[in-house]
This record gives C-alpha cells, structure tokens and sequence, in this order.
C-alpha cells in the first residue's frame, strides 16, 4: 500500500523494495523541480534566506505519490516573523505566489 495503494505483499522483497525507492525518488525529482517555481514566485513578494530551499528526510516529505514540501512561514517565537504571520496583506502576497508557483508547475509537467 507505500506507492500508490498498490499492494506488493505477493511481489519478492528486494523487487518491493526497489519499486519503492524508485517511486520515492521519483517523487523526490518533482518536488525539487516544483522548488524551481516555488522559490521565484515567493522571492518577488515576500523576502525569503539566503538559501531559502533545503531538503529533509522527514517521514511527511517522502510521499511517493506526489511532489512534497514543507514551508515555514516564520517563528512564532521571533517577533519580527509574528507581525508578519499576523498580518493579512503578508498572508496575502504569500497565498498568492503560492498559488502562482502551483500553477507554472502543473503546467511544466502536463504541457
């Protein structure tokens, strides 16, 4: 049931276990080509690190259906990044490129 509800309990372990990584991989390789729009779109309204994308080994990440990521906003515990979390303009504008970064990738892979 790990790719795609496909049951591989009858398929031989090291078979299982290669399709698996595959399919991880695989989307591994979307997520980091959705980087490539996601970061842009949030640079031209919001300012972002210096190196604004890294990767993790989190369990929530290695999704093997789909392109993952994770976003943090901003620190409740840093002042300067709650005033901007609790601003609505500031939501907005990230919303917004988002939603924008979103769509450009859907559209590089179904063109």
């Amino acid at each position: 049931d790990i790719i795609t509800g496909i049951d591989l309990s009858d398929v031989n372990k090291e078979a299982a276990h290669t399709l698996i990584e595959m399919s991880q991989t695989n989307a591994l390789n979307y997520s980091k080509h959705y980087v490539n729009f996601l970061v842009p779109a949030l640079k031209k309204n919001i300012s972002l690190r210096k190196r604004p994308a890294k990767s993790a080994a989190f369990v929530v990440l290695k999704n093997s259906e789909m392109a993952s990521v994770l976003i943090e906003i901003g620190f409740l515990s840093n002042n300067k990044d709650l005033r901007k979390i609790r601003s609505s303009r500031y939501r907005n504008k990230f919303i917004k490129s988002l939603a924008k970064s979103i769509d450009k990738y859907f559209v590089s892979i179904y063109k």
